[in-house]
């Protein structure tokens, strides 16, 4: 049920980013400068969706959807992790050359990571005979939801009429909330976490 609700989350999420970017293509298409556009940025295991659209010659609105997942399997214990992640970046833009631009703002998010594990334990025996001990093991559960805030500087330089390529930093805030624990054990847990992110990014205008 829980990995339903998160799939419909997301396919909710590209069909917003989707029309957002069609909306404003068709709105703003008599326009001479490029305003609306598509771009990604990929990782080993994460990778970014993005819709920047310039309202202004000076401000840009950049709605996104992020997916990260990762897998481990050692000695036969598998554990597994992902996080997805909806939100809108706000941009002054700077130009100093033609081909050019630099950006600063914040990207701000709502977030919802789960992972799970499992634990194993060696169960002693209290009866009167000698027993060996037994291993059990039981997987453990975490989801959890929030929101991040990141504040980004970041450029970009156009190597075609519509075709850009770029790079961001940003100081990443994440503050989660939710449940962890065996299924006969959840308790409640919250977190909080801060690094710094870096992306490369290729955009495309309509």
């Amino acid at each position: 049920m829980f990995v339903m609700k998160k799939l419909h989350g997301m396919l909710l999420a590209f069909s917003i980013l989707l029309l957002v970017q069609t909306n404003c293509a068709d709105e703003l298409s008599t326009s001479s400068h490029k305003v609306v556009g598509v771009g990604a940025s990929f990782k080993s295991n994460e990778g970014f969706i993005y819709i920047p659209i310039h309202l202004a010659n000076n401000f840009m609105l950049e709605p996104f959807l992020r997916y990260e997942d990762s897998h481990l399997d050692f000695a036969g214990s598998k554990s597994a992790s992902e996080s997805y992640s909806i939100g809108a970046g706000f941009f002054g833009v700077f130009t100093p050359t033609e081909k050019a631009q630099v950006y600063i703002g914040a990207r701000v998010a709502y977030v919802n990571e789960n992972s799970k594990q499992p634990i194993s334990t060696l169960v002693l025996s209290d009866g009167p005979f000698p027993v060996p001990p037994v291993v059990e093991t039981v997987t453990s559960k975490t989801e959890q939801d929030g929101y991040s805030i990141a504040p980004t500087l970041g450029f970009e330089y156009s190597l075609f009429d519509r075709l850009s390529i770029g790079g961001e930093v940003a100081w990443k805030l994440t503050k989660l909330e939710g449940l962890t624990g065996s299924q006969e054990t959840r308790v409640n847990f919250d977190s909080k976490s801060n690094k710094t992110t870096t992306n490369i990014i290729l955009r495309y205008y309509f």
